[in-house]
């Protein structure tokens, strides 16, 4: 019983993308998870450009990311009876597409793909067969490919634009778990943490017109924050004796607040703006004793 419920509670956790349980003196698990999430970014339904030939904007409308799947890797090792230590990660690719109008006869046209990425590691310490506290690392980023097209009339293209952005965000993360057992095979699981991250962003644009007396312009920029919020996850877990295997299903939320440090000329500042992930959870963890 207690190897059955430290190998499903460091699933559950793993699956969560947050902290870890208790577990019998070295409990090593592995396995992978999958999140279907919904994305609303802290851009909204709207963009932020540095290229000072364009104002923001008489009309503005960008389509908000379809959801996606994020998937990878966990890994737990479970030591001297009430530590675990924890890493868990996940990658995926987003994409947006939209219009705006700079002015009155001018459209721009926007294309935007974009990958993100998330990793996680934890500290736990299990108070009893309930309750748990973590201490952890969190980083976490966004890669932008843009792709602009000014259209000045029907059939014309007056410039076209690439820009490519990183934005990466690290910081630790304090939390609560909470284990109920429902028999010897199912557990609920919730795990919340509050989250403090610093956020670097960096810019390049490339520039290309089809008037040969303004030719091509580069641009470079960057920007600070910080961000604060709170993740949290519920999730079932069901223990397969046999195999050893736990699976795990549930849903997963990460709420962050913006505070813009520093941002050249506008770009991204997402000052007092939210960025919220939410969606299912699944996974899969095998345990054993080494």
């Amino acid at each position: 019983m207690k190897f059955r419920a430290s190998a499903v509670v460091l699933l559950a956790l793993a699956s969560c993308l947050v902290h870890r349980s208790p577990s019998p003196a070295s409990t090593v698990s592995l396995g992978a998870q999958v999140w279907y999430a919904w994305w609303v970014p802290a851009w909204g339904n709207q963009d932020y450009t540095a290229d000072p030939s364009i104002t923001v904007s008489q009309s503005t409308e960008l389509d908000r990311p379809d959801p996606a799947f994020m998937a990878g890797p966990t890994v737990s090792v479970g030591f001297l009876d009430r530590w675990s230590f924890s890493v868990a990660g996940a990658y995926g690719t987003y994409s947006t597409r939209g219009t705006r109008m700079p002015t009155a006869t001018a459209i721009v046209f926007e294309e935007t793909d974009i990958r993100k990425y998330d990793l996680d590691t934890a500290l736990s310490y299990i108070i009893n067969s309930f309750f748990k506290l973590y201490a952890g690392f969190k980083l976490q980023g966004y890669g932008y490919d843009k792709t602009l097209h000014q259209v000045v009339s029907p059939s014309t293209y007056r410039w076209e634009t690439y820009k490519n952005t990183t934005y990466r965000s690290m910081g630790p993360a304090l939390g609560i778990g909470i284990t109920v057992p429902f028999g010897e095979r199912l557990f609920l699981v919730w795990n919340t943490n509050a989250l403090l991250l610093y956020a670097w962003e960096d810019t390049s644009m490339d520039k290309y017109t089809f008037d040969p007396a303004l030719g091509h312009e580069h641009y470079a920029y960057s920007g600070r924050a910080r961000l604060y919020g709170a993740n949290t996850a519920l999730s079932f877990a069901y223990f397969i004796p046999d195999s050893r295997l736990t699976v795990t299903a549930g849903f997963r939320y990460q709420l962050l607040r913006y505070v813009q440090d520093r941002s050249d000329v506008g770009e991204y500042n997402f000052d007092g703006k939210f960025d919220r992930f939410y969606g299912i959870v699944l996974g899969a963890m095998y345990s054993f004793n080494p």
